[in-house]
């Protein structure tokens, strides 16, 4: 399953929800998602490196720009969830 959580303007919440959409589905779904960041700002990359250094339970994260229609639909193989 792909979820695309988009929006033209900055500061709408983009990266929140789909880090704690991706955190709610680790818990409580058992469900393992990939976050793909795609915003020059990286704040989801960054995010998802700061919690590696913690203790809490890993998110994976990936930075794609560009034209990602092709990298989605060969990660949607391997994994329960892209966000």
């Amino acid at each position: 399953m792909i979820y695309v959580i988009c929006n033209e303007k900055g500061g709408s919440g983009k990266s929140s929800i789909a880090q704690t959409l991706s955190v709610y589905l680790k818990l409580h779904q058992s469900k393992d998602s990939l976050l793909i960041d795609a915003d020059p700002q990286r704040t989801t990359a960054e995010w998802a490196a700061e919690r590696a250094e913690s203790d809490l339970p890993q998110i994976p994260c990936i930075e794609l720009t560009g034209n990602i229609t092709k990298p989605l639909q060969d990660l949607k193989t391997a994994m329960a969830v892209l966000l």
